[in-house]
């Protein structure tokens, strides 16, 4: 339903290139049919480094995901009910990514306390 939400305010907003909803469900069912195309649960320290987010980038995607919550979160969004719930999945992932961010730091961290 996320997914749903998420595509039809990227279908809503101007300047953003996207692929039909169609398109969208058929990426989205090959990703789910291949373990390979996603990662399940995470943070997940058995992973290896390779398939795993850095820091860097972690911290790049929690800084948009609050960068369009609170985008959408404001006037003239936040009568719009597709807004609103938009807001309330970017704020869901919001403490998850932060979780994550907090893991990979630490594991950079144990990692240059060892070649030390």
């Amino acid at each position: 339903a996320d997914y749903i939400t998420i595509g039809q305010v990227l279908d809503t907003s101007t300047n953003v290139e996207v692929i039909t909803a169609q398109a969208r469900t058929c990426v989205l069912d090959k990703v789910f049919e291949r373990s390979d195309l996603h990662q399940g649960r995470r943070p997940n320290p058995d992973l290896p480094a390779q398939y795993r987010f850095t820091a860097t980038m972690l911290n790049k995607m929690l800084n948009t995901t609050e960068t369009l919550r609170d985008k959408y979160a404001a006037a003239p969004w936040d009568q719009d009910p597709i807004a609103k719930r938009l807001v309330e999945i970017l704020s869901g992932y919001v403490p998850n990514i932060r979780s994550e961010t907090l893991f990979e730091e630490n594991i950079a961290a144990e990692a240059a306390a060892e070649q030390a």
